[in-house]
């Protein structure tokens, strides 16, 4: 189950930078190293901009590498690299550390703080109709709590603060997951929420320097399905849906992917 767990995130790794969270409530273990390999289409045909909505229709194809690593058994590294229709983007790397783990009605409840750095990967496009990242240098701090709940489920809340390098505007994101393992399979499903700060706001024209300046609100959801294949292959199916924002697109987007679990010397 602890590999499934990395999963949900390539989507919204591969096409937001780190908005549905690049990290997880689960250690991988000393010396043990996950790889993931993910094929995304997302397709919208609504844009909203600040207060009013704009057709706008876009498909978008991404291919991403995942990589995370125990370090020791409480202690991860994770990293990140998007391929968005066919350009690198914003890749990102990040560690969170087990400060604190207990008993809450004989379940266990872990605490973790942690934090993301990304940065692009190349010069692509912002300033087009098919542009999908900032070209944002992001260092996000954040904490993560996990309880294990009855029947093999489990709960996950995350939040903390995307501080962004000018012109790129700075936000705070909110995550919330349920999930759980069921012998080969596992499923969950997420929530994903992020308030930007500033008020630059795309109006079908560009009356400021650039896209990269505009403010991003949204509200998504989403899911995945892990299959155990074998002890150390899985495949999984996942799923996300944008809701609404500001200055983001009505989106829907499916992918696929495969995993590795591999044991360092």
């Amino acid at each position: 189950m602890k590999t499934a767990l990395l999963f949900v995130f390539i989507t919204g790794i591969s096409f937001f930078g780190i908005s549905q969270g690049l990290l997880d409530g689960y250690l991988k273990g000393k010396k043990n190293l996950d790889l993931a390999f993910s094929a995304v289409y997302e397709s919208s045909e609504k844009f909203y901009a600040g207060t009013q909505s704009l057709a706008l229709p876009r498909d978008i194809f991404s291919i991403g590498a995942f990589g995370a690593y125990g370090i020791t058994n409480k202690w991860d590294v994770v990293v990140n690299i998007p391929l968005i229709n066919g350009q690198l983007q914003d890749g990102a790397i990040g560690t969170k550390y087990q400060l604190l783990k207990t008993k809450i009605g004989g379940k266990n409840l872990s605490i973790l703080p942690a934090l993301t750095f990304a940065t692009p990967l190349s010069n692509y496009n912002t300033e087009n109709s098919q542009s999908v990242g900032q070209r944002a240098t992001l260092l996000s701090p954040r904490l993560i709590i996990q309880q294990s709940l009855p029947f093999g489920l489990f709960i996950q809340l995350q939040s903390g603060y995307n501080y962004a390098i000018s012109p790129v505007a700075s936000s705070v994101p909110f995550s919330a997951k349920v999930g759980g393992g069921f012998g080969k399979l596992y499923v969950d499903l997420w929530y994903d929420y992020q308030k930007g700060f500033g008020d630059k706001d795309y109006s079908g024209s560009v009356p400021y320097s650039s896209f990269r300046e505009l403010v991003v609100n949204y509200n998504r959801i989403g899911g995945v399905i892990y299959y155990t294949i074998k002890e150390k292959t899985g495949m999984f199916l996942n799923y996300s849906y944008t809701i609404n924002g500001r200055n983001t697109a009505q989106a829907i987007g499916i992918g696929v992917g495969v995993v590795f679990k591999l044991k360092t010397k």
